[in-house]
C-alpha cells in the first residue's frame, strides 16, 4: 500500500527492501513539485528563499531579512504518516543556523503548528524527533494544544527565523518516521 502526496510522489508505508519506515527521498526531482515557499513577505517582510533539486538532495536557500518587520523563510510540503509513526529522522547538511522542523496537523491556517529546533551541519547529519520534542505555536508564540500525533500530520515544513539575518543554506536528503 502506498498513500499518494501529489500526482508524483509516494511514502512507502511499508518502506523500502524490508524497512518498516516510510521515506521521503528529497533525491527525487519530483518531489520539488509539491514543495511551496512562504516567507514574510505575507506579512510585509524582505525575506527570499527557494528550493532546488540537486542529485544529493533538495537544497532550501536564501536571504533572511530583517526589514519591515520580517525575519522568516520556509518551505513546506504535504504529508502523510502511518499509523504507528513514533518518530522522526531528518537527514540534512547545511551552514550551522538553527532551523526549524515544522509539522501541520490541520489544514485551517488559525490552527496551531508544531516545531522543533535543530542545528544543521556542514557534514550530513540525521535529526531524530519525537513528539515530546515538537512544541505548539501560532505565528510564532506558544500555545496549549494536545500533543503531537505523527499520523495526523498533513504538512511538514522547514524555518528559518529568529533573527538570523544573512544567506543560509540547507539541503534535505531525506524524511523518514521511526
Amino acid at each position: 500500500m502506498c498513500l499518494a502526496l501529489g500526482p508524483s510522489f509516494l511514502i512507502h508505508p511499508q518502506g523500502h527492501a524490508g524497512d518498516s519506515s516510510a521515506i521521503m527521498d528529497f533525491r527525487n526531482p519530483d518531489l520539488a513539485r509539491q514543495m511551496r515557499i512562504v516567507n514574510d513577505d505575507v506579512m510585509g517582510g524582505r525575506s527570499d528563499s527557494r528550493f532546488l533539486n540537486d542529485p544529493e538532495g533538495v537544497i532550501f536557500e536564501g536571504m533572511v531579512s530583517l526589514e519591515n518587520n520580517g525575519g522568516f523563510a520556509s518551505v513546506r510540503c504535504p504529508v502523510s504518516f502511518a499509523q504507528d509513526a513514533s518518530g522522526l529522522q531528518l537527514t540534512t547538511r547545511g551552514d550551522g543556523k538553527q532551523y526549524q522542523l515544522i509539522i501541520r496537523t490541520e489544514a485551517s491556517t488559525r490552527a496551531p503548528i508544531y516545531k522543533s529546533n535543530f542545528v544543521s551541519s556542514k557534514d550530513w547529519k540525521t535529526h531524530q524527533f519525537t513528539s515530546e520534542d515538537f512544541d505548539a505555536a501560532f505565528r510564532g508564540r506558544p500555545v496549549d494544544a494536545k500533543p503531537l500525533v505523527f499520523s495526523e500530520a498533513l504538512e511538514f515544513g522547514l524555518l528559518i527565523a529568529d533573527k538570523q539575518a544573512g544567506p543560509f543554506r540547507l539541503q534535505l536528503r531525506q524524511l523518514q518516521t521511526i
